[in-house]
């Protein structure tokens, strides 16, 4: 019978750990031309390049009813890496968009570079990438590429906590 009641727990305690609270993860603003979305950064793509260093760190800001979204993130790498473009590509490496990118700042750290940039891409694009089964790349592009993606488990709860975040958006509107 303890067995049982233990088992019951743990698959309880596990369902209840894996929830996530949403309402922690991102904001909302009411404008008067639409609410504004800010997904809170999310520190989840890692890169296997040498020059990359930590986890590029990303959020979201969209304003309901319109087509483009911006995607800001924020990379760390030994040396200066300014870029000029950010790809989003499949798992297999297929382009799935490219855009022009605006950086907002690079400044030192201790030992490594802090830079900050962003891309506009459109919403539907951005909805229809979460939805994948699989995560998706993205390329930062200068002189050099150093290419970001998200681990199998850390994409399930990712992509998760920002499709649920896009259906408050969807309700809301």
């Amino acid at each position: 019978m303890n067995k049982y009641v233990l088992l019951i727990l743990l698959t309880t305690v596990s369902f209840v750990g894996n929830t996530q609270k949403i309402h922690r993860q991102y904001s909302f603003y009411p404008q008067e031309g639409g609410n504004v979305y800010f997904i809170h950064p999310q520190k989840v793509f890692e890169s296997g390049n040498d020059e990359a260093l930590n986890k590029l760190a990303y959020d979201i800001t969209y304003l309901a009813g319109k087509d483009s979204a911006s995607f800001t993130f924020t990379y760390y790498t030994h040396n200066v890496f300014k870029i000029d473009f950010v790809k989003l590509l499949t798992d297999k490496k297929d382009v799935l968009f490219e855009g022009k990118a605006i950086t907002y700042f690079i400044q030192p750290e201790k030992n490594y570079w802090r830079q900050r940039a962003s891309v506009t891409l459109p919403y539907e694009l951005l909805a229809k990438l979460f939805q994948e089964d699989n995560s998706f790349i993205i390329s930062l592009t200068g002189e050099k590429s150093v290419n970001y993606q998200m681990k199998p488990k850390v994409w399930k709860k990712q992509s998760q906590l920002v499709l649920k975040i896009f259906d408050v958006v969807k309700y809301n509107s």
